[in-house]
């Protein structure tokens, strides 16, 4: 199933400019949940009630609706995807992404409607049958790691495919960092694979709590991550990376024989204006190799 066969038409959107209190009350009267913020048809943004929530806390229920524009109330640039894209991709990218609604676009970019996490869970729920190959809960957990909890190779090249995307609409650069846990055969032979499983998890653990929201961190297999980082150059790519490198060193791990053993990782890491995915991927692992 494709997003266009959920997604909701675009009728409505407003210009940068346009008062909020005439975003709201058209909401109100349409009875939609969000509403799009266009340039030239080309969406800039998006305005949910948690936007308008947000509004109200911060000015104590008392905000002006009126003085307040589109702009001032949007979150900007939303995440946009293509209205042929598959069902279960377009879930992944708003469950990594953490994102409930996601903006549907033609090839110009132009807006062409809206689709919400809900409409698509709802789709995907109905073409189930009974069976645990068809569970919808074996499929986010084929998208998952189940030592880690990390997202994983699948959900990774989901991942990479989009942020390819922008990058070259936006004409910017991102960036790719293949991890690899340093001497982890040895570990397991001299220890155990339980041991092994143990280290794994606990650079996982380290990976998600240390990198930015707007990164992403994948298990691509065996003792290798991949750490996402879009709209990143090659320079501040590479300190977050040594940051990242440092403090998976001074962790303290333990062993499970009681013994402060340490861990190191080893990486290698690719950045480029609007790379692709794929050969990136090569860059950073043939640049790990080295490392």
């Amino acid at each position: 199933m494709k997003v266009h066969e959920v997604m909701s038409a675009a009728g409505i959107w407003f210009r940068a400019d346009d008062p909020l209190s005439n975003v709201i009350d058209t909401m109100a009267a349409q009875g939609h949940s969000c509403a799009l913020v266009c340039n030239d048809g080309k969406p800039t943004g998006i305005i949910t009630a948690g936007n308008i929530l947000r509004l109200l806390a911060a000015n104590n229920a008392s905000a002006d609706f009126t003085a307040v524009t589109a702009t001032q109330a949007m979150t900007p640039n939303p995440l946009t995807i293509s209205s042929e894209l598959d069902l279960a991709e377009a879930m992944q990218l708003a469950r990594s992404h953490k994102q409930y609604y996601l903006v549907v676009v033609d090839v110009y970019q132009l807006l062409v409607g809206v689709v919400s996490l809900g409409d698509m869970l709802d789709a995907f729920l109905k073409l189930q049958k009974p069976g645990a190959e068809n569970d919808p809960a074996q499929h986010w957990l084929s998208l998952e790691d189940s030592l880690t909890g990390l997202p994983n190779r699948r959900a990774m090249e989901i991942d990479l495919k989009q942020t390819e995307a922008i990058a070259k609409r936006r004409d910017e650069s991102y960036a790719l960092a293949m991890i690899d846990l340093d001497f982890l055969t040895r570990l397991n032979t001299s220890l155990g694979r339980e041991a092994g499983d143990q280290a794994l998890a606990h650079v996982a653990s380290i990976i998600r709590n240390r990198i930015r929201a707007s990164d992403k961190a994948f298990r691509y297999g065996g003792e290798e991550f991949v750490y996402l980082m879009p709209g990143t150059a090659a320079e501040g790519a590479l300190i977050a990376a040594d940051r990242l490198r440092q403090a998976i060193e001074t962790s303290g791990f333990k062993n499970p024989d009681g013994l402060n053993g340490g861990l190191t990782v080893s990486i290698g890491l690719a950045a480029r204006k609007g790379g692709n995915w794929q050969e990136m991927l090569k860059l950073a692992e043939n640049a790990l190799y080295k490392a």
